[in-house]
């Protein structure tokens, strides 16, 4: 009989022949259709419906190019010396330095000087990072929208940290424009 690749939680109703010989990675109660479940490389998470074509680099690196654009002008103007990256997910070292749990999800961060630490010699460095962590969002993110959203977000949040802002006033002016 042929080894299978099946890892599935305890209680999903995928019967013994469909699930040799497949891919397929599923959470407890997922509701899969049955041409999904046999035999293909479909992995699903429960709740995740933001199509494949949607996931693509190509469809994301226009997402961020949305987010970055609708950054008022005069903040865009005021960037100085700083790179914006799309990565999959935060590297080993990256979690390690944050201190993440298994279970923390990042969506973004900016890595360097920010601008009101920058003193009158600050000069001839490597441009500051704002990394986009693309898995992570297109995990979390339940339809397109969500995910046009929590881009712009990010994108929003890195570049307040290359300003100076803290962690903690950027999450209130964030509270603070969802309010309005």
């Amino acid at each position: 009989m042929k080894k299978s690749n099946f890892r599935a939680k305890q209680g999903n109703k995928v019967p013994r022949a469909k699930r040799a010989g497949s891919n397929f990675r599923a959470k407890q109660g997922n509701k899969v259709p049955r041409a999904k479940r046999a035999g293909s490389n479909f992995r699903a998470k429960q709740g995740n419906k933001v199509p494949r074509a949607k996931r693509a680099g190509s469809y994301f690196e226009k997402l961020v190019k949305e987010g970055i654009g609708l950054v008022p002008e005069k903040f865009l103007a005021m960037l100085e010396n700083v790179a914006i990256v799309i990565e999959n997910e935060p590297t080993a070292e990256q979690k390690r330095e944050l201190k993440l749990r298994k279970d923390d999800f990042l969506l973004g961060l900016y890595e360097g000087v920010p601008q009101n630490k920058r003193g009158p010699n600050y000069g001839m460095v490597l441009p500051d990072k704002i990394t986009i962590f693309k898995k992570p969002i297109v995990s979390y993110a339940e339809s397109d929208e969500e995910m046009r959203q929590i881009v712009k977000n990010t994108v929003w949040h890195e570049i307040a940290h290359h300003f100076g802002s803290s962690e903690e006033s950027v999450c209130a002016a964030e509270i603070k424009r969802r309010k309005k």
